[in-house]
């Protein structure tokens, strides 16, 4: 009878390295993959805090002025451009969050404005350009003074 080929210690040292090729390779590729993969998540949690810290900014310049878009528009130093269309008025901002012209902005915030009950609401939106993923909504309100716009 002939008896079974039994692997040498050569052939077992060769599996064994292919073996732990293999595994080292998938590690890496996992890792590099979750490196990015975290990179992403570190920049669309820093574009958060900036949109909330933006929006607050917002908010509390809305209530210094009252409500009025035109008194909001002027106390936001630095906005290049400002468009207000009815009850609506639009903010634009760079990479960095900072006050932008509308054609080299990367994010806006979007403010609409509603009365109801004696009261105004906002509503501030702010997405990424152009219109493409909300980063942050904020909805308060104002108490209407008596015969205020």
């Amino acid at each position: 009878m002939v008896s079974p080929k039994r692997l040498s210690l050569r052939h077992l040292r060769i599996i064994f390295i292919s073996l732990l090729a293999v595994f080292m390779s998938v590690s890496i590729t996992a890792c590099v993959w979750l490196y990015f993969q975290a990179e992403k998540k570190c920049e669309n949690a820093a574009a958060l805090n900036r949109a909330v810290i933006e929006a607050s900014s917002i908010a509390d310049t809305l209530k210094a002025a009252d409500g009025s878009f035109s008194r909001t528009a002027r106390y936001m130093h630095g906005h290049r451009s400002t468009v207000i269309s009815g009850n609506t008025l639009t903010l634009y901002y760079d990479s960095d969050m900072h006050p932008s012209s509308q054609s080299a902005s990367s994010y806006t915030a979007h403010i609409n404005r509603m009365k109801e009950n004696g009261c105004i609401i906002f509503e501030i939106t702010i997405s990424e350009n152009p219109g493409k993923n909300q980063i942050y909504n904020l909805e308060f309100m104002i108490p209407q003074k008596k015969g205020g716009s």
